[in-house]
């Protein structure tokens, strides 16, 4: 097989997965809003909601990444693969730790909140969770140290010297 085509097809692999997986989110979210959903659902509603919010950012970045990469620098490379398939599941798990965080009030939303406009905050830091992980996980890394005394992970400490070391 020509490796140009070879290319091509993994290019097309993924962008169809990123697909599939937006449309999924669009499925679990209409069947959220069901009144025949599942109780299970049902009671954790907004939990479900933030996890798909969280999957939604994720996958509005790797589209984004895959036109780059695709259109714009003309680099796709086969190694990048597995972050494509594995980050929108990341995002969808972030999505839920920004829910979590937020209703044990570990992070607070500072905008004025109108009535019901509290789903939206939970859904817009979701959101930004899936869209920005590593700094999401920075994030959540520094409010359990503050909070718990937990040390920041080897990772969370590498990323932190490199920022400081690239303001400077």
């Amino acid at each position: 097989m020509n490796p140009e085509n070879s290319s091509r097809y993994q290019l097309f692999g993924v962008a169809a997965y990123l697909v599939l997986f937006v449309g999924a989110l669009a499925w679990v979210l209409v069947i959220t809003l069901l009144e025949s959903s599942p109780a299970w659902i049902r009671d954790n509603a907004l939990a479900v909601r933030c996890g798909l919010s969280g999957g939604l950012g994720g996958a509005i970045y790797l589209l984004r990444a895959v036109y780059l990469r695709c259109c714009v620098y003309r680099d796709w490379t086969s190694i990048w693969i597995p972050w494509y398939l594995i980050r929108p599941l990341i995002s969808t798990l972030c999505g839920i730790v920004a829910f979590v965080f937020l209703s044990a009030g570990l992070m607070i939303l500072d905008a004025a909140r109108a009535d019901g406009g509290n789903e939206f905050g939970f859904y817009a830091l979701a959101i930004l969770a899936g869209l920005n992980v590593d700094r999401f996980i920075l994030r959540v890394e520094e409010v359990s140290k503050a909070t718990f005394g937990i040390e920041k992970s080897r990772t969370a400490e590498k990323s932190s010297n490199k920022d400081s070391s690239d303001s400077t």
